[in-house]
């Protein structure tokens, strides 16, 4: 069995290409039903017996890359906030290495799960763990995020609901691989996953669509651009790959694939954040698209009434000027002057006098 608090477990031998793999406990499924899954239930092999594919063993250094990774990326973050304290977003850089770190610290825990898997301790590893982590994870994730934006109390109901679907999307992926659920509840579970999914994407691109496109430096616009970006798409291939696990069952291709994911979204969002918090600039201030186009109609008013009201400002102007270049000077002197931009007084013409 797989010894513990080691960087790197020792795991069965990798069998050869022609050597028959002996009846290994985890070769259960629970989707397999029928006499030959309660045969390969009862029949437990020794420890000497056990043996792995190559592909295995890949999916195990998987998870230690995966952990390595975050844990330096976390390391850097603190770092950098300490050292740098006067010109980052302390808080924000301090909250993202200790996201890391706790990151690192779930796939510690992983890697030794699917080593006890791999030596016949358990019976199949499936993405329930992974699930509950990131329900966890999900929302501090995002809360982090917001430390670049300023959002006003009356918009943050809608980032709330947005914290809720990103842990929605990894809650019903766990429940969609509790054992012993039927298959049905499990695919309600999954198309969940799906809805949440989809509905964060929705969310997401609206509040990058009222990103303002002025006095936004220029490193905070392109690190929370990259950072939507890389959840809508990364985190769409959760719901997927859990939904294809339904019908395609493999205890190490979706680890494999999801520990791939992981380390470039969470890569990349480390790359984002700290193009937003490695200078302490001013914050996003982002409203929902929908509170946008609600106010559009008065500011397009206010406009319209400004310029409307700019030519009556230059004729008062006018007649303001009109008694100073009355008083004193010459003939010469007044007919050089600009004259007035009005017409004469009507009732000059019809003066009786001059008749």
């Amino acid at each position: 069995m797989s010894e513990r608090a080691v960087l790197v477990d020792k795991l069965p031998p990798v069998k050869g290409a022609d050597a028959q793999a002996p009846l290994r406990a985890h070769d259960y499924s629970p989707l397999h039903t029928g006499e030959a899954a309660t045969e390969s239930r009862t029949e437990v092999p020794r420890p000497d017996d056990v043996t792995i594919t190559g592909f295995q063993r890949m999916t195990y250094y998987s998870f230690v890359l995966d952990l390595i990774v975050f844990g330096l990326m976390g390391c850097f973050f603190l770092t950098q906030a300490i050292r740098r304290k006067a010109s980052v977003h302390y808080g924000a850089m301090v909250g993202f290495g200790a996201f890391l770190m706790v990151l690192a610290a779930s796939f510690f825990i992983a890697k030794m799960r699917y080593a006890d898997f791999l030596w016949g301790a358990e019976d199949t590893y499936n993405l329930l763990v992974r699930g509950i982590c990131w329900t966890i994870l999900a929302p501090f994730l995002f809360f982090m995020l917001s430390r670049l934006i300023h959002v006003a109390k009356k918009d943050l109901p809608v980032y709330v609901v947005m914290f809720g679907m990103a842990a929605g999307l990894f809650f019903f992926i766990a429940l969609s691989n509790v054992a012993g659920m039927a298959q049905g509840f499990q695919m309600v579970f999954a198309l969940g996953s799906f809805t949440c999914s989809a509905s964060l994407i929705v969310m997401l691109f609206f509040t990058l669509g009222s990103l303002p496109e002025d006095d936004v430096p220029e490193e905070l616009r392109r690190g929370i651009t990259t950072i939507v970006l890389v959840i809508a798409c990364g985190w769409f291939l959760y719901p997927f790959l859990n939904l294809l696990s339904r019908f395609l069952p493999s205890s190490s291709l979706y680890p494999m694939l999801l520990n791939l994911v992981d380390l470039v979204t969470v890569s990349l969002i480390a790359y984002g954040f700290y193009q937003g918090a490695g200078r302490k600039a001013a914050r996003i201030m982002m409203k929902p698209v929908f509170n946008k186009a609600r106010i559009a109609p008065s500011t397009m008013s206010v406009e319209e009434i400004i310029e409307e009201e700019e030519p009556v400002v230059d004729e008062d102007a006018a007649y303001a000027e009109e008694p100073k270049e009355a008083v004193g000077g010459d003939d010469d002197d007044q007919a050089s002057r600009p004259k007035p931009k009005f017409r004469r007084p009507a009732k000059r013409m019809k003066d009786p006098e001059e008749d």
